[in-house]
């Protein structure tokens, strides 16, 4: 039905054996923006949330 290794031939998901398989340096990178109130981060930068450290 298809060529793809982790779907069996009706397309449910099949698990895949990667033991022989070569290892891979990869690097990943990510970046994201936080928008908060000024006094959210105030809380967090004085350590005074009710919860403990966010970070």
């Amino acid at each position: 039905m298809n060529d793809f290794s982790h779907l069996d031939n009706k397309g449910n998901v099949k698990m895949v054996d990667v033991t022989d398989k070569v290892s891979t340096a990869r690097m990943a990178r990510a970046e994201g923006k936080i928008i908060m109130k000024p006094e959210t981060i105030l809380a967090i930068q004085n350590d005074a949330l009710p919860k403990g450290n966010v970070l």
